[in-house]
């Protein structure tokens, strides 16, 4: 292996932009992130399909609260809400809090599932699958999707 082959150790993709990748396919772009990037590669998805990419792009994908919309931010009234469906805006940028959060907290659990619904139908107060500790001090040796219910007790102000 010479210089130009080695890998970064690790990549972290915070709620990654659909709008650059979109039309992958028609440009032929080769910057969308792939777990192939680095060594390790862990993607955390909190506006999933919307303004965040959707798919399973990482050796490990994380998704709280499902990874659309995130509950902190459905909490500013009727009109919030449809603002926050209508953009996704500040599901979007929660990613930020989360990964900060996860850096003060090497305690957050998520629990590895199929999709949400699993994830919810199986109690998410135990993990019945693998567990895997949320965000900076994720194990490298986790492979797959991940949820967890973790409460921000404050939305980002947009």
């Amino acid at each position: 292996m010479n210089n130009y082959e080695r890998k970064v150790g690790r990549i972290t993709g915070l709620d990654v932009m659909n709008m650059f990748f979109v039309y992958k396919n028609q440009l032929k772009l080769s910057n969308l992130i792939e777990s192939s990037d680095a060594t390790f590669t862990d993607i955390i998805h909190t506006n999933d399909g919307q303004i965040g990419l959707q798919g399973d792009y990482g050796q490990v994908d994380v998704y709280p609260d499902g990874g659309e919309h995130q509950n902190s931010c459905l909490q500013s009234g009727p009109l919030g809400n449809l603002i926050e469906f209508a953009t996704g805006g500040c599901s979007h940028i929660i990613v930020a809090r989360y990964w900060a959060e996860s850096i003060d907290n090497d305690t957050m659990t998520a629990c590895k599932a199929d999709s949400y619904e699993d994830f919810k139908n199986a109690n998410n107060s135990r993990c019945i699958n693998e567990k895997a500790t949320f965000g900076e001090y994720v194990s490298q040796s986790a492979f797959g999707k991940f949820y967890l219910d973790y409460p921000l007790t404050k939305a980002p102000t947009l």
